[in-house]
Protein backbone atom coordinates (compact mmCIF):
# COMPACT_ATOMS: atom_id res chain seq x y z
CA UNK A 1 0.00 0.00 0.00
CA UNK A 2 1.64 3.22 -1.17
CA UNK A 3 -1.24 5.65 -1.74
CA UNK A 4 -1.54 4.97 -5.48
CA UNK A 5 -4.38 5.02 -6.27
CA UNK A 6 -5.52 7.14 -3.32
CA UNK A 7 -7.65 4.44 -1.72
CA UNK A 8 -4.65 2.09 -1.72
CA UNK A 9 -3.14 3.50 1.45
CA UNK A 10 -2.20 2.17 4.83
CA UNK A 11 -1.14 3.54 8.18
CA UNK A 12 2.01 5.67 8.51
CA UNK A 13 5.15 3.53 8.68
CA UNK A 14 6.52 5.51 11.62
CA UNK A 15 3.85 3.93 13.83
CA UNK A 16 5.64 0.62 13.38
CA UNK A 17 9.27 1.63 13.81
CA UNK A 18 10.84 4.84 15.21
CA UNK A 19 13.68 4.92 12.65
CA UNK A 20 11.39 6.56 10.10
CA UNK A 21 10.20 9.41 12.30
CA UNK A 22 13.78 9.79 13.57
CA UNK A 23 14.79 10.30 9.95
CA UNK A 24 12.10 12.94 9.39
CA UNK A 25 12.79 14.69 12.69
CA UNK A 26 16.54 14.84 11.99
CA UNK A 27 15.88 16.16 8.50
CA UNK A 28 13.82 19.04 9.89
CA UNK A 29 15.97 19.79 12.96
CA UNK A 30 18.22 22.75 12.23
CA UNK A 31 20.12 22.06 15.45
CA UNK A 32 21.64 18.89 13.99
CA UNK A 33 25.27 19.77 13.33
CA UNK A 34 26.73 19.19 9.87
CA UNK A 35 30.50 18.72 9.81
CA UNK A 36 32.98 19.85 7.19
CA UNK A 37 33.24 16.21 6.10
CA UNK A 38 29.45 16.04 5.65
CA UNK A 39 29.57 19.02 3.31
CA UNK A 40 32.61 17.69 1.45
CA UNK A 41 31.12 14.24 0.78
CA UNK A 42 27.79 15.76 -0.21
CA UNK A 43 29.53 18.13 -2.63
CA UNK A 44 31.32 15.18 -4.25
CA UNK A 45 28.02 13.34 -4.66
CA UNK A 46 26.33 16.38 -6.18
CA UNK A 47 29.22 16.77 -8.63
CA UNK A 48 28.94 13.25 -10.00
CA UNK A 49 25.13 13.29 -9.80
CA UNK A 50 24.95 16.38 -12.02
CA UNK A 51 27.00 14.78 -14.81
CA UNK A 52 25.41 13.39 -17.97
CA UNK A 53 26.06 9.72 -18.70
CA UNK A 54 25.61 7.58 -21.79
CA UNK A 55 23.91 4.76 -19.90
CA UNK A 56 22.33 3.80 -16.60
CA UNK A 57 25.22 1.46 -15.87
CA UNK A 58 27.82 4.21 -16.29
CA UNK A 59 25.92 6.60 -14.02
CA UNK A 60 25.38 3.95 -11.39
CA UNK A 61 29.02 2.95 -11.25
CA UNK A 62 30.10 6.60 -11.17
CA UNK A 63 27.96 7.70 -8.23
CA UNK A 64 27.99 4.62 -6.01
CA UNK A 65 31.24 5.36 -4.17
CA UNK A 66 30.20 8.97 -3.55
CA UNK A 67 26.80 7.87 -2.28
CA UNK A 68 28.37 5.33 0.08
CA UNK A 69 30.71 7.98 1.46
CA UNK A 70 27.88 10.48 1.92
CA UNK A 71 25.66 8.11 3.93
CA UNK A 72 28.57 6.31 5.68
CA UNK A 73 27.20 2.89 4.70
CA UNK A 74 28.06 0.62 1.80
CA UNK A 75 25.40 -0.18 -0.79
CA UNK A 76 26.20 -3.63 -2.15
CA UNK A 77 24.95 -6.03 -4.78
CA UNK A 78 24.63 -3.84 -7.86
CA UNK A 79 22.12 -5.45 -10.23
CA UNK A 80 22.10 -4.68 -13.93
CA UNK A 81 19.40 -7.08 -15.13
CA UNK A 82 16.43 -5.63 -13.23
CA UNK A 83 15.53 -8.80 -11.32
CA UNK A 84 16.79 -7.71 -7.88
CA UNK A 85 17.38 -4.34 -6.20
CA UNK A 86 20.09 -2.24 -7.80
CA UNK A 87 21.74 -2.15 -4.40
CA UNK A 88 21.07 -2.90 -0.76
CA UNK A 89 22.52 -2.56 2.71
CA UNK A 90 22.46 -5.87 4.56
CA UNK A 91 22.83 -5.99 8.33
CA UNK A 92 22.99 -9.10 10.56
CA UNK A 93 20.47 -9.99 13.23
CA UNK A 94 21.42 -11.30 16.67
CA UNK A 95 21.30 -14.87 15.34
CA UNK A 96 23.17 -14.02 12.10
CA UNK A 97 20.31 -13.82 9.65
CA UNK A 98 20.63 -11.17 6.95
CA UNK A 99 18.18 -8.30 7.31
CA UNK A 100 17.95 -5.60 4.64
CA UNK A 101 18.08 -2.07 5.99
CA UNK A 102 18.06 -0.30 2.60
CA UNK A 103 16.85 -1.07 -0.90
CA UNK A 104 18.34 1.06 -3.66
CA UNK A 105 16.63 1.52 -7.04
CA UNK A 106 18.21 3.52 -9.80
CA UNK A 107 17.39 5.10 -13.17
CA UNK A 108 19.73 7.16 -15.35
CA UNK A 109 17.22 10.01 -15.70
CA UNK A 110 13.59 10.67 -14.81
CA UNK A 111 11.34 9.00 -17.38
CA UNK A 112 13.94 6.47 -18.52
CA UNK A 113 13.96 2.74 -17.89
CA UNK A 114 10.20 2.18 -18.25
CA UNK A 115 9.54 2.40 -14.50
CA UNK A 116 9.66 4.77 -11.55
CA UNK A 117 12.30 3.71 -9.00
CA UNK A 118 9.91 4.81 -6.24
CA UNK A 119 7.47 2.18 -7.54
CA UNK A 120 10.09 -0.46 -8.34
CA UNK A 121 11.68 -0.16 -4.89
CA UNK A 122 8.61 -1.37 -2.97
CA UNK A 123 8.27 -4.30 -5.37
CA UNK A 124 11.88 -5.28 -4.66
CA UNK A 125 11.19 -4.87 -0.94
CA UNK A 126 8.29 -7.30 -1.04
CA UNK A 127 10.13 -9.84 -3.18
CA UNK A 128 13.11 -9.86 -0.83
CA UNK A 129 11.17 -10.05 2.44
CA UNK A 130 8.83 -12.87 1.37
CA UNK A 131 11.83 -15.07 0.54
CA UNK A 132 12.06 -18.26 2.60
CA UNK A 133 15.52 -17.40 3.94
CA UNK A 134 14.06 -14.34 5.69
CA UNK A 135 10.97 -16.00 7.13
CA UNK A 136 12.40 -16.07 10.66
CA UNK A 137 12.97 -12.30 10.56
CA UNK A 138 9.55 -11.75 9.00
CA UNK A 139 7.91 -13.72 11.82
CA UNK A 140 9.74 -11.65 14.46
CA UNK A 141 9.26 -8.03 13.38
CA UNK A 142 7.70 -5.71 10.83
CA UNK A 143 10.82 -5.80 8.61
CA UNK A 144 11.51 -2.04 8.52
CA UNK A 145 13.61 -0.85 5.58
CA UNK A 146 14.44 2.41 3.86
CA UNK A 147 14.11 2.63 0.08
CA UNK A 148 16.35 4.97 -1.92
CA UNK A 149 14.89 5.86 -5.30
CA UNK A 150 17.36 7.68 -7.55
CA UNK A 151 16.55 9.03 -11.01
CA UNK A 152 19.41 11.04 -12.46
CA UNK A 153 20.08 14.04 -10.19
CA UNK A 154 16.93 13.39 -8.14
CA UNK A 155 16.51 11.30 -5.01
CA UNK A 156 13.45 10.18 -3.04
CA UNK A 157 13.52 8.27 0.25
CA UNK A 158 10.70 5.99 1.32
CA UNK A 159 10.01 3.81 4.35
CA UNK A 160 8.49 0.34 4.22
CA UNK A 161 7.21 -2.20 6.74
CA UNK A 162 5.62 -5.63 6.43
CA UNK A 163 2.56 -6.05 8.68
CA UNK A 164 -0.52 -7.87 7.40
CA UNK A 165 0.52 -6.37 4.06
CA UNK A 166 3.37 -4.23 2.76
CA UNK A 167 3.03 -0.58 3.80
CA UNK A 168 5.12 2.00 1.96
CA UNK A 169 5.34 5.70 2.73
CA UNK A 170 7.18 8.42 0.85
CA UNK A 171 9.30 10.21 3.47
CA UNK A 172 10.57 12.93 1.11
CA UNK A 173 9.65 14.42 -2.22
CA UNK A 174 12.03 13.86 -5.11
CA UNK A 175 14.94 16.03 -3.94
CA UNK A 176 17.20 17.80 -6.44
CA UNK A 177 20.76 16.57 -5.99
CA UNK A 178 22.18 18.25 -9.09
CA UNK A 179 24.79 20.96 -9.25
CA UNK A 180 24.55 24.70 -8.67
CA UNK A 181 27.79 26.41 -7.56
CA UNK A 182 25.84 29.36 -6.12
CA UNK A 183 23.31 27.37 -4.08
CA UNK A 184 24.72 26.87 -0.58
CA UNK A 185 21.24 26.18 0.78
CA UNK A 186 20.81 23.38 -1.74
CA UNK A 187 24.10 21.84 -0.63
CA UNK A 188 23.03 22.05 3.01
CA UNK A 189 19.64 20.53 2.21
CA UNK A 190 21.19 17.46 0.56
CA UNK A 191 23.77 17.15 3.35
CA UNK A 192 20.95 17.11 5.91
CA UNK A 193 19.18 14.46 3.87
CA UNK A 194 22.25 12.21 4.00
CA UNK A 195 22.79 12.92 7.72
CA UNK A 196 19.17 12.01 8.49
CA UNK A 197 19.46 8.82 6.47
CA UNK A 198 22.68 7.89 8.27
CA UNK A 199 21.00 8.31 11.67
CA UNK A 200 17.95 6.34 10.54
CA UNK A 201 20.19 3.55 9.26
CA UNK A 202 22.06 3.46 12.55
CA UNK A 203 18.72 2.92 14.28
CA UNK A 204 17.84 0.03 11.97
CA UNK A 205 21.29 -1.52 12.32
CA UNK A 206 20.97 -1.45 16.12
CA UNK A 207 17.41 -2.79 15.95
CA UNK A 208 18.35 -5.77 13.80
CA UNK A 209 21.53 -6.50 15.76
CA UNK A 210 19.34 -7.07 18.85
CA UNK A 211 16.65 -9.05 17.02
CA UNK A 212 16.54 -12.80 17.56
CA UNK A 213 14.12 -15.05 15.73
CA UNK A 214 10.90 -15.72 17.61
CA UNK A 215 10.10 -19.41 18.24
CA UNK A 216 6.72 -18.81 16.58
CA UNK A 217 5.26 -15.96 14.50
CA UNK A 218 4.79 -12.94 16.76
CA UNK A 219 1.37 -11.43 16.09
CA UNK A 220 2.43 -8.18 17.77
CA UNK A 221 4.78 -7.49 14.86
CA UNK A 222 1.74 -6.33 12.87
CA UNK A 223 0.91 -3.58 15.37
CA UNK A 224 2.52 -0.24 16.34
CA UNK A 225 5.68 -0.27 18.42
CA UNK A 226 4.00 1.70 21.26
CA UNK A 227 3.16 -1.04 23.78
CA UNK A 228 3.27 0.64 27.19
CA UNK A 229 2.39 3.86 28.97
CA UNK A 230 2.84 5.52 32.36
CA UNK A 231 -0.26 5.63 34.55
CA UNK A 232 -1.25 8.45 36.92
CA UNK A 233 1.25 7.11 39.50
CA UNK A 234 4.05 7.03 36.91
CA UNK A 235 3.95 3.23 36.92
CA UNK A 236 4.64 1.51 33.61
CA UNK A 237 1.64 -0.34 32.19
CA UNK A 238 2.35 -2.86 29.44
CA UNK A 239 -0.32 -3.88 26.99
CA UNK A 240 -0.71 -6.08 23.93
CA UNK A 241 -2.77 -5.39 20.86
CA UNK A 242 -5.78 -7.55 20.03
CA UNK A 243 -7.12 -6.10 16.80
CA UNK A 244 -7.47 -2.97 14.73
CA UNK A 245 -10.83 -1.34 15.40
CA UNK A 246 -11.13 0.98 12.40
CA UNK A 247 -10.12 0.45 8.79
CA UNK A 248 -9.87 4.20 8.22
CA UNK A 249 -8.08 5.27 11.40
CA UNK A 250 -5.16 4.17 13.57
CA UNK A 251 -7.38 2.86 16.37
CA UNK A 252 -6.73 -0.45 18.14
CA UNK A 253 -8.24 -2.62 20.84
CA UNK A 254 -5.62 -3.76 23.35
CA UNK A 255 -5.49 -5.29 26.81
CA UNK A 256 -3.18 -4.86 29.78
CA UNK A 257 -1.64 -7.63 31.87
CA UNK A 258 -4.79 -7.99 33.98
CA UNK A 259 -6.99 -8.38 30.91
CA UNK A 260 -8.53 -4.90 31.08
CA UNK A 261 -9.44 -3.83 27.55
CA UNK A 262 -8.21 -0.51 26.19
CA UNK A 263 -8.54 1.65 23.12
CA UNK A 264 -5.19 2.84 21.75
CA UNK A 265 -5.66 5.66 19.27
CA UNK A 266 -3.03 7.58 17.29
CA UNK A 267 -4.03 11.13 16.38
CA UNK A 268 -2.76 14.36 14.84
CA UNK A 269 -5.02 16.50 17.00
CA UNK A 270 -7.17 15.73 20.02
CA UNK A 271 -8.96 17.78 22.67
CA UNK A 272 -7.93 16.22 25.96
CA UNK A 273 -9.75 18.83 28.02
CA UNK A 274 -13.06 18.08 26.29
CA UNK A 275 -12.57 14.34 26.73
CA UNK A 276 -11.71 14.60 30.42
CA UNK A 277 -14.58 17.02 31.00
CA UNK A 278 -17.18 14.62 29.62
CA UNK A 279 -15.53 11.58 31.22
CA UNK A 280 -16.00 13.26 34.61
CA UNK A 281 -19.75 13.20 33.90
CA UNK A 282 -19.69 9.58 32.63
CA UNK A 283 -20.33 10.88 29.12
CA UNK A 284 -17.02 9.67 27.64
CA UNK A 285 -14.67 6.71 28.28
CA UNK A 286 -12.14 7.02 31.09
CA UNK A 287 -8.87 8.41 29.72
CA UNK A 288 -5.74 6.64 30.96
CA UNK A 289 -2.89 8.33 29.10
CA UNK A 290 -1.89 10.82 26.45
CA UNK A 291 1.46 12.05 25.16
CA UNK A 292 0.10 14.95 23.11
CA UNK A 293 2.19 17.47 25.03
CA UNK A 294 5.25 15.24 25.15
CA UNK A 295 8.43 15.15 23.09
CA UNK A 296 7.62 11.47 22.52
CA UNK A 297 5.42 12.61 19.63
CA UNK A 298 8.63 13.23 17.69
CA UNK A 299 9.31 9.48 17.49
CA UNK A 300 5.90 8.87 15.94
CA UNK A 301 6.13 11.38 13.12
CA UNK A 302 4.12 14.03 14.94
CA UNK A 303 1.32 11.65 15.89
CA UNK A 304 0.19 11.48 19.48
CA UNK A 305 -1.40 8.56 21.29
CA UNK A 306 -4.43 8.56 23.57
CA UNK A 307 -5.33 5.48 25.62
CA UNK A 308 -8.76 5.04 27.14
CA UNK A 309 -11.16 2.35 28.32
CA UNK A 310 -12.71 0.15 25.67
CA UNK A 311 -16.48 0.59 25.85
CA UNK A 312 -18.60 -2.41 25.01
CA UNK A 313 -21.72 -1.39 23.18
CA UNK A 314 -22.93 -0.29 19.76
CA UNK A 315 -22.57 2.83 17.70
CA UNK A 316 -25.76 4.86 17.63
CA UNK A 317 -26.06 4.61 13.86
CA UNK A 318 -26.27 0.81 14.15
CA UNK A 319 -29.15 1.00 16.63
CA UNK A 320 -31.04 3.94 15.17
CA UNK A 321 -30.85 3.80 11.36
CA UNK A 322 -33.54 6.47 11.00
CA UNK A 323 -31.06 8.92 12.59
CA UNK A 324 -33.47 9.73 15.46
CA UNK A 325 -32.38 9.07 19.05
CA UNK A 326 -34.73 7.94 21.83
CA UNK A 327 -35.58 10.64 24.36
CA UNK A 328 -33.33 9.30 27.13
CA UNK A 329 -30.34 8.97 24.82
CA UNK A 330 -30.92 12.34 23.19
CA UNK A 331 -31.17 14.08 26.55
CA UNK A 332 -27.78 12.74 27.64
CA UNK A 333 -26.15 13.65 24.32
CA UNK A 334 -27.58 17.16 24.59
CA UNK A 335 -26.28 17.34 28.16
CA UNK A 336 -22.80 16.48 26.87
CA UNK A 337 -22.99 19.19 24.22
CA UNK A 338 -24.26 21.73 26.76
CA UNK A 339 -21.34 20.92 29.08
CA UNK A 340 -18.87 21.53 26.25
CA UNK A 341 -20.60 24.69 25.05
CA UNK A 342 -20.53 26.12 28.58
CA UNK A 343 -16.74 26.15 28.20
CA UNK A 344 -16.82 27.43 24.60
CA UNK A 345 -15.93 24.03 23.16
CA UNK A 346 -17.46 22.85 19.88
CA UNK A 347 -17.59 19.06 19.48
CA UNK A 348 -17.56 19.40 15.70
CA UNK A 349 -18.12 15.84 14.52
CA UNK A 350 -21.44 15.22 16.25
CA UNK A 351 -22.64 12.26 14.19
CA UNK A 352 -24.17 8.95 15.27
CA UNK A 353 -20.96 6.92 14.61
CA UNK A 354 -19.31 9.00 17.37
CA UNK A 355 -21.96 8.16 19.95
CA UNK A 356 -21.50 4.82 21.71
CA UNK A 357 -24.53 3.25 23.38
CA UNK A 358 -23.73 1.05 26.37
CA UNK A 359 -26.13 -0.89 28.60
CA UNK A 360 -29.38 0.75 29.72
CA UNK A 361 -29.23 3.03 26.64
CA UNK A 362 -26.41 5.07 28.16
CA UNK A 363 -24.61 7.18 25.53
CA UNK A 364 -20.95 8.18 25.54
CA UNK A 365 -19.30 10.54 23.10
CA UNK A 366 -16.09 9.31 21.48
CA UNK A 367 -13.71 10.79 18.91
CA UNK A 368 -12.58 14.15 20.29
CA UNK A 369 -10.21 14.74 17.37
CA UNK A 370 -12.10 17.74 16.01
CA UNK A 371 -13.14 19.42 19.26
CA UNK A 372 -12.09 23.04 19.31
CA UNK A 373 -12.73 26.50 20.65
CA UNK A 374 -15.90 28.26 19.49
CA UNK A 375 -15.29 30.88 16.77
CA UNK A 376 -11.53 30.22 16.84
CA UNK A 377 -10.50 26.69 15.88
CA UNK A 378 -11.14 25.17 12.47
CA UNK A 379 -12.44 21.98 10.93
CA UNK A 380 -9.86 19.71 9.31
CA UNK A 381 -9.11 20.37 5.63
CA UNK A 382 -9.96 16.72 4.85
CA UNK A 383 -13.53 17.07 6.13
CA UNK A 384 -15.98 14.96 4.13
CA UNK A 385 -18.12 17.62 2.48
CA UNK A 386 -20.04 15.22 0.26
CA UNK A 387 -23.83 15.14 0.36
CA UNK A 388 -23.71 11.83 2.24
CA UNK A 389 -23.41 13.78 5.53
CA UNK A 390 -25.91 16.42 6.63
CA UNK A 391 -23.71 19.20 7.97
CA UNK A 392 -24.75 22.70 8.96
CA UNK A 393 -24.62 24.76 5.73
CA UNK A 394 -21.67 26.79 7.04
CA UNK A 395 -19.48 23.79 7.87
CA UNK A 396 -16.59 23.68 5.40
CA UNK A 397 -13.08 22.34 4.97
CA UNK A 398 -10.82 24.42 7.22
CA UNK A 399 -13.86 26.47 8.19
CA UNK A 400 -14.21 28.11 11.60
CA UNK A 401 -16.12 26.07 14.19
CA UNK A 402 -19.23 27.46 15.89
CA UNK A 403 -21.55 26.11 18.59
CA UNK A 404 -24.46 26.54 16.18
CA UNK A 405 -23.05 23.69 14.12
CA UNK A 406 -23.45 21.28 17.07
CA UNK A 407 -26.96 22.58 17.72
CA UNK A 408 -27.83 21.85 14.10
CA UNK A 409 -26.57 18.26 14.41
CA UNK A 410 -28.59 17.82 17.61
CA UNK A 411 -31.72 18.79 15.71
CA UNK A 412 -30.90 16.21 13.02
CA UNK A 413 -31.02 13.44 15.65
CA UNK A 414 -33.84 14.96 17.72
CA UNK A 415 -36.52 12.35 18.60
CA UNK A 416 -40.11 12.44 17.42
CA UNK A 417 -40.16 16.11 16.54
CA UNK A 418 -40.54 17.79 13.21
CA UNK A 419 -37.04 18.80 12.27
CA UNK A 420 -36.59 22.54 12.06
CA UNK A 421 -33.08 22.88 10.70
CA UNK A 422 -33.18 26.62 10.28
CA UNK A 423 -32.05 27.56 13.82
Amino acid sequence: MNGRPMENHGLPVYLFHPAFSRFQHTLADRNVVLTAADYAETHKYISVSAELYDSEQLRQKAILNSLNAAIHFDLLGINLDGTTPDGSIVTPTADNHNAIAVFYEFKDEIGMGNSDPAIQGPLSYRKAWVADERSSIRHSCCCPSFILAVAGPWMCILGAVFTETVLVQQLTDYVWTGGNPYDDKGLESVARLFKALFIGLQDLKMFYSNLAAAPAPDIQRMFPFTRSYLDSRSQKVNFRYIRRLSESKAVYVAENASGHELIVKFVQRYNLHAHRLLASHNLAPHLHYSNLDDAEMNIMGGLGVVIMDFIRGSQAYELYPNMRLPDAVYDRVKQAVDILHAQSIVFGDLRLPNIMITGQQTPMLVDFDWCGTHATDRYPPRLNDSRSITWHPDVARNGVMFKEHDVFMLKVMQPDHSMDLSG
